[in-house]
């Protein structure tokens, strides 16, 4: 690669990975929180009943096979453990490792990780191709700009101003206990944790969690217009948009209604009674 073409970022191998799997008939959940794992998945696809993660990441390094076999090694502390129980725990269809290219090989303990634990391994590379330049090219050959052509385990988009190659180096093999456990990720999957953003780290706050899932019902309330007592609010979520992340309906009362003003979310119109509207943002427009 050219000096003078910046490397990928985590996010951009995200994203291409994203897009790759999408094409491919993948429901893709960026950056979930789950109940029951002690990580945070760049990537978790769901196909029917089929369910994938892939973590992104610049380089295969081990930190990135330790993410992926996390699933069985969090398993396996369960059932040795006398406190903890594996009745909710699962482990994905497909675990895959989703990398820019290398120059070389990797090394012979890699394969062997890779190996064992039954783990996909797809690299991605750019080559700059300015968008405009695709218009003719493209109609001669059938090409558009964010879709992949397929050539055997060789895949090719043209997208932002880049030709990206994906290539399958080994494809993924089912995963052992994953026909027993996978329902335990997969139903924790809902269709507004595809906001997030694949690859964003802890420190830009680009990633779904159960409380922003509350907040952002507690927003679509409030955004149905008018004001809203604290009691009607949670009925609305938990009657219409399957409930709270908190223990008790009591819990939800008192944390909604701390973090509704703190979170701007919305302003307490009532001093006498919790009763809320939409927060606004204020107009810069002089008077």
């Amino acid at each position: 690669m050219s000096k003078n073409i910046p490397k990928m970022s985590e996010t951009e191998i995200a994203e291409i990975a994203q897009m790759f799997f999408q094409q491919r008939g993948w429901e893709m959940f960026p950056e979930v929180v789950l109940p029951n794992f002690n990580g945070r998945p760049d990537l978790i696809g769901k196909k029917r009943e089929l369910c994938m993660v892939v973590e992104c990441k610049k380089s295969l390094t081990y930190p990135v096979l330790e993410q992926l076999t996390r699933w069985h090694h969090n398993c396996q502390f369960a059932e040795n453990s006398h406190y903890l129980s594996t009745e909710r725990l699962g482990i994905p269809h497909l675990l895959v490792a989703f990398t820019e290219r290398g120059s070389g090989a990797f090394p012979a303990l890699k394969q062997e990780i890779l190996t064992r634990y039954r783990i996909g391994y797809y690299s991605v590379k750019r080559d700059p191709f300015p968008d405009e330049l695709l218009s003719d090219f493209a109609m001669r050959r059938g090409r558009r700009l964010g879709k992949f052509e397929s050539s055997d385990s060789i895949h090719q988009m043209y997208y932002k101003n880049y030709l990206w190659e994906v290539r399958e180096v080994i494809p993924g093999k089912i995963q052992p206990g994953s026909r027993q456990t996978a329902d335990n990720i997969l139903m924790h999957l809902q269709q507004d944790m595809k906001k997030a953003v694949a690859g964003a780290t802890a420190t830009n706050g680009s990633y779904m969690t159960p409380f922003k899932r509350t907040m952002n019902k507690v927003r679509a309330v409030l955004e149905r217009g008018g004001t809203w007592h604290i009691q009607k609010i949670l009925d609305v979520i938990n009657q219409e948009m399957g409930g709270h992340h908190y223990c008790s309906d009591s819990s939800a009362k008192n944390g909604i209604s701390k973090f509704i003003v703190e979170q701007q979310v919305g302003i307490k119109v009532s001093k006498s009674s919790p009763r809320y509207e939409l927060y606004r943002e204020p107009s810069n427009v002089p008077d």
